[in-house]
């Protein structure tokens, strides 16, 4: 099974049997780790929702709306519940697109095909690109 979405784009295509299978970690990261992974999607995403909204605040705020959620609260939950990493992964996907639609459009006042577009392209692109950064980093 491949584990991107988009495989071949910018080589960006590897073989993620290991995802599937590896519980998720109850182990929260370090400060300094989250911050790193809170930085890395800001900066992945960003771009993407700039197309769209043509400000960079939105990045920040549905990240800020998101992101302590599906780490802190839902990732150990995950794994109390013994679900694998890369189920785990596409659920918390799912429910920062959800989180960050509903923030778009109930806070940011932008329409639902434009909520839901920007936050499912946003959300690919780092999926993507963070589990080959995951591979380049672990050797995977």
């Amino acid at each position: 099974m491949h584990c991107s979405f988009l495989p071949g784009i910018l080589g960006f295509y590897h073989d993620c049997d290991w995802i599937w299978s590896l519980p998720t970690s109850a182990e929260l990261p370090s400060l300094g780790r989250y911050l790193l992974l809170f930085a890395a999607t800001n900066i992945l995403e960003a771009p993407l929702y700039f197309l769209f909204f043509r400000k960079w605040t939105p990045t920040l705020v549905l990240n800020l709306a998101s992101h302590p959620f599906l780490i802190f609260l839902l990732q150990p939950l995950l794994a109390r519940a013994k679900i694998s990493t890369g189920t785990g992964l596409l659920f918390m996907e799912s429910m920062a697109i959800m989180i960050e639609v509903l923030v778009l459009i109930y806070f940011y006042k932008k329409g639902r095909l434009q909520a839901w577009s920007a936050s499912i392209l946003a959300n690919l692109w780092s999926w993507n690109v963070g589990i080959y950064l995951m591979v380049l980093y672990y050797g995977i």
